[in-house]
C-alpha cells in the first residue's frame, strides 16, 4: 500500500514537469475553422427538405446538447481548478472520461450543428472540433 502511495506521488511529480499541449495553437486552429465555416453558418439552408416537425425535433435535440456541453465544461472546469499540468485528475468528470473539457466541447459543437438544421453543416462542425480536439489530447496523453 506504501508502494502505491510513493508511486502515486512519484507520477505526479513526473507530470508537473511536463510542457503542457500548445493551447495557443489549439485555440488559433479553433478560430480557424469557425471563422472558415462562419458563411455557412450564416448564408446556407438545410439542403434536405425536412418537415418542420422534423426540424423542430432536431432543433430541441441541439439546445439540449449545447446545454449539456456547457454544464459538462463547467462541471469539468471547477472540479479540476488550478490542478491542470500539475496533477492526473481521475475523479469527477475525469472518471467518466480522459478530456471531459473535449467531450463536453465536441457536444456542444454537435447541439450547434443540429440547431442549424443542415447535417453536412452538423458533421463538418464537429468533425473539424474532433479532429482539432483528438491531436491536442493525444499529444497532453505525451
Amino acid at each position: 500500500m506504501f508502494d502505491s502511495a510513493l508511486t502515486h506521488e512519484t507520477a505526479v511529480a513526473d507530470t508537473t514537469a511536463t510542457k503542457p499541449a500548445d493551447q495557443l495553437r489549439r485555440i488559433a486552429l479553433l478560430r480557424l475553422t469557425m471563422l472558415i465555416c462562419l458563411p455557412l453558418i450564416i448564408f446556407t439552408e438545410p439542403g434536405a427538405p425536412i418537415g418542420e416537425f422534423l426540424r423542430d425535433g432536431l432543433e430541441s435535440v441541439g439546445i439540449l446538447l449545447v446545454i449539456a456541453g456547457v454544464l459538462g465544461r463547467v462541471w469539468s472546469i471547477l472540479y479540476i481548478g488550478g490542478h491542470k499540468n500539475a496533477v492526473v485528475m481521475q475523479d469527477g468528470p475525469y472518471s467518466v472520461c480522459r478530456h471531459p473539457l473535449y467531450l463536453a466541447s465536441t457536444t456542444a459543437v454537435l447541439g450547434f450543428g443540429l440547431m442549424l438544421g443542415s447535417i453536412i453543416l452538423t458533421v463538418a462542425l464537429t468533425g473539424a472540433v474532433f479532429l482539432i480536439l483528438s491531436d491536442i489530447a493525444a499529444k497532453e496523453e505525451r
